[in-house]
């Protein structure tokens, strides 16, 4: 458990703003640390442990590449349904191990969801080795965003692509004392600009039409992004005409089914809206 100053102090500083569940792993009766969900699987293969090898406290998480049915298996840690929230923080703070051999990183990914499910801010880091405890800091981009206030956070660690890689198995990371701090910049209020968009049918199977009124005639820039907000494609990106407009999307055929995000930039103005690609 956590010294009693230290949480009275907490609770002081955060009383108004709801944090991260379980931010130091302490709570953890079984297989899984409460709030948090890993890629366990009861009596099959465990790959995410406490460890007594703590940034403070007794306990940090500790998630190792092992092997299952012949392959490696990554040690997934997250919140995927997200927890609430109710400030737009501007970074997300924690410590971090990472012992490998191998040419790989840690990955870390944090997006941040207003009250409709749209991203309001999105980042993710790579962190490399450490054999010591290093405090890492992601600061929080919402340039992209909904505008709107976030209530919801969704948070992920896991290893870079390369964890499949020959000579990964037994690298593990150690991540430790989670926290948001300080108030993103960029933030914007919802304005009247926002132009709605209309997304049929979904979710999406093999093409789509997103349906939009321009006030004026514009430069406009959609595109959609992954559930990481890394660019997929551009489907406008120029001058458009006042009145309606209805652009088709036809995913590449190589897309994984998943959850996307479509983005209307104008004016300084962005407007977001989730996609779901769904062929299977």
């Amino acid at each position: 458990m956590r010294k009693p100053i230290l949480l009275f102090f907490a609770i002081l500083t955060f009383s108004a703003y709801a944090q991260i569940p379980n931010p130091g792993f302490e709570d953890w009766p079984g297989l899984d640390p409460v709030s948090w969900t890993t890629s366990n699987i009861q009596g099959v293969v465990t790959c995410v442990t406490a460890s007594s090898d703590a940034h403070s406290g007794t306990k940090a998480a500790r998630g190792e590449i092992v092997t299952f049915s012949g392959n490696p298996w990554p040690p997934i840690l997250h919140i995927p349904a997200g927890f609430p929230i109710s400030h737009a923080y501007g970074e997300l703070r924690g410590f971090y191990k990472l012992i490998t051999s191998a040419n790989i990183e840690m990955l870390v990914v944090v997006i941040l969801m207003d009250a409709g499910g749209q991203p309001v801010a999105i980042q993710e880091s790579e962190l490399p080795p450490s054999a010591s405890y290093q405090e890492f800091v992601l600061n929080l981009d919402y340039s992209l965003g909904s505008g709107n206030p976030p209530t919801t956070a969704q948070i992920q660690f896991n290893f870079s692509d390369g964890a499949g890689e020959p000579g990964t198995l037994g690298a593990f990371y150690l991540v430790d004392d989670l926290s948001f701090t300080g108030t993103g910049t960029g933030i914007t209020e919802a304005s009247l600009a926002r132009i709605p968009l209309t997304v049929a049918p979904m979710p999406v199977m093999d093409a789509t039409s997103v349906s939009f009124t321009l006030p004026a005639a514009m430069n406009v820039r959609m595109e959609v992004r992954d559930a990481l907000g890394r660019h997929v494609e551009d489907l406008v990106n120029g001058s458009l005409s006042g009145g309606e407009h209805r652009i088709e999307w036809t995913p590449a055929s190589d897309m994984a089914d998943g959850v996307y995000f479509l983005s209307l930039r104008h004016a300084g103005i962005t407007t977001n809206q989730r996609l779901v690609l769904a062929r299977n």
